[in-house]
């Protein structure tokens, strides 16, 4: 039951040209879909949204609210306001990337919510890393945090 040559004498010599037949993509949509639905990631995902819904109001209103305070508009550094909304929009931005991915990209192109949500995200992700700061687009961040806690709620997908 021992093979006296050397196994590589049964090697195609042509192996390194061959087609390949094994596709790994398949399953890592799978891993990716099901890690995705999972129920610690949507908590987590949801816990990330509440609390970037109240960061948005903070956005929203932090100057008005400071400026009634001698001095109170110089408590909060801008920059890091920027750089925070950054890393919630980066987190969002791999999420929906990944829900694109595993699902053949019929996340966004079924279901014009996800669609419009996407197009908020990654507008809010550009014109942050520009440097433009636009005022309704928080507004439509909110519109969009409201829409998916009524989702959450609701039980609707």
């Amino acid at each position: 039951m021992h093979l006296e040559v050397n196994e590589h004498e049964y090697m195609d010599p042509n192996w390194e040209q061959m087609q390949k037949t094994e596709n790994a993509i398949p399953r890592l949509k799978d891993f990716c879909m099901k890690y995705i639905e999972s129920s610690q990631v949507e908590n987590l995902s949801f816990m990330v949204v509440f609390i970037y819904a109240l960061f948005v109001i903070f956005m929203l209103t932090y100057q008005e609210f400071l400026s009634l305070f001698p001095g109170g508009a110089d408590l909060v550094n801008y920059g890091l306001l920027v750089q925070m909304d950054l890393v919630f929009l980066v987190f969002f931005l791999v999420e929906i990337v990944l829900k694109s991915f595993a699902s053949d990209m019929i996340y966004i192109t079924q279901d014009k919510f996800s669609l419009f949500d996407a197009i908020i995200v990654l507008s809010s992700f550009v014109l942050n890393v520009i440097g433009e700061d636009i005022k309704g687009l928080g507004v439509l961040r909110l519109i969009r945090v409201v829409v998916i806690v009524v989702r959450k709620i609701t039980g609707n997908k």
